[in-house]
């Protein structure tokens, strides 16, 4: 495994990032039979899961991106400072990796770039 200047703590970002992806696929979305207990219990929610208004969901949206930004910063310079990569790499595969994140985000009219969410996907799909 390459890297570890921060502890492999850059990998706690694709986590938090799944987890707001989770947060706005359930915002107002009834909790499935199946779950009611765990979420109940876990949650203090009744059936329903929190609900966001469009807003709130559009500045999570722009979260994921900062986050996603933030990861690729400190994966390359992880990557850097443990002589994984030099620094032409380094600047190679930053310039790369932020193209790649500003292809997969979209440019709101207040200037702010964000990763659009599907809202349609059931986020227990893969829960059982």
């Amino acid at each position: 495994m390459s890297g570890g200047t921060f502890e492999y703590w850059q990998n706690n970002i694709e986590y938090m990032v799944e987890k707001i992806i989770e947060v706005i696929q359930k915002s107002g979305k009834e909790v499935p039979e199946r779950f009611c207990d765990y979420y109940m219990r876990e949650h203090k929610y009744a059936r329903m899961c929190q609900t966001f208004d469009e807003e709130t969901l559009k500045r999570f949206e722009e979260g994921i991106f900062v986050l996603k930004l933030a990861y690729i910063y400190l994966q390359r310079i992880d990557w850097l400072c443990c002589c994984d990569d030099g620094e032409e790499e380094f600047h190679k595969r930053l310039k790369e990796e932020i193209e790649q994140l500003e292809k997969e985000s979209k440019l709101r009219e207040n200037g702010m770039r964000y990763i659009p969410v599907d809202r349609d996907v059931d986020p227990w799909a893969d829960s059982d």
